[in-house]
C-alpha cells in the first residue's frame, strides 16, 4: 500500500480516502507508543481535549 497525499491506494487500483475513524485502534496505538511518550491513543487524545479545553475557557 503506497500512501499520497492523505489517500492509500493498492497497486493497480485507484487510490481511495480512508476515513481516520476507520483506521483500526491497535495501529494508532502503537504508532502512539512508537513516537510519543503516551501509552496509547486514548491517552494522547484525553491529555490533547483536556489542554485544548483549559485553553479555550
Amino acid at each position: 500500500m503506497v500512501k499520497l497525499m492523505g489517500y492509500y491506494q493498492l497497486p493497480g487500483s485507484m487510490p481511495v480516502q480512508v476515513s481516520f475513524e476507520d483506521l483500526p485502534e491497535e495501529n494508532m496505538d502503537a504508532h502512539v507508543v512508537k513516537n510519543t511518550r503516551f501509552s496509547s491513543w486514548k491517552e494522547m487524545l484525553d491529555v490533547a481535549t483536556d489542554t485544548y479545553v483549559r485553553k479555550v475557557k
